[in-house]
């Protein structure tokens, strides 16, 4: 299971940022229109234009504040596995991997040993035809080294299995 905690350095920025950002705004929004504006007999559309950019503005402010407790959120509902058989992601979806595709097998670490293993990688072409590649593996893992070497002992078990049926 990742560790959402080694993400807080990253996200404190962005976090301060919406709280910044939002407050901000709110401020403006109270400045620029009142609080509670006067209403006229005379309807005018074109009044309501500031509120409509205010809340947009908001709108994106808090959602700068919120990503921060989603990827948090995100982190507490994934799972990792590893047998001799395969390696499991588990988070929305449930992922399977033989050990066939641990194709390229490499560890990110941190200073303080967490960090990520990717063991594959995936591409596909947008509608543009933009290729993208994504990194497939545990991500924001405690003692990712040690992973990294577990794994490549399952591909190098697999690999052994392979040349063994093949010399017979």
């Amino acid at each position: 299971m990742p560790k959402p905690e080694i993400y807080t350095g990253v996200y404190s920025t962005s976090f301060a940022f919406g709280i910044l950002w939002t407050v901000c705004l709110i401020h403006l929004a109270g400045i620029g229109q009142g609080i509670f504006p006067e209403f006229t007999s005379v309807f005018r559309p074109f009044d309501l234009i500031p509120w409509g950019i205010g809340f947009v503005c908001v709108s994106i402010g808090l959602l700068i504040l919120l990503f921060p407790l989603w990827h948090c959120r995100q982190q507490l509902r994934t799972v990792y596995a590893i047998t001799d058989r395969r390696v499991i992601i588990l988070d929305d979806y449930f992922t399977s991997y033989p050990p066939e595709s641990l194709t390229t097998i490499r560890c990110r670490e941190q200073k303080d040993g967490t960090g990520d293993v990717i063991f594959t990688r995936t591409e596909w072409e947008d509608a543009v035809g933009h290729t993208t590649m994504c990194d497939i593996g545990f991500h924001g893992i405690p003692h990712a080294e040690t992973v990294e070497t577990l794994l490549k002992s399952i591909a190098l078990q697999c690999d052994a299995q392979k040349s063994g049926l093949a010399r017979a």
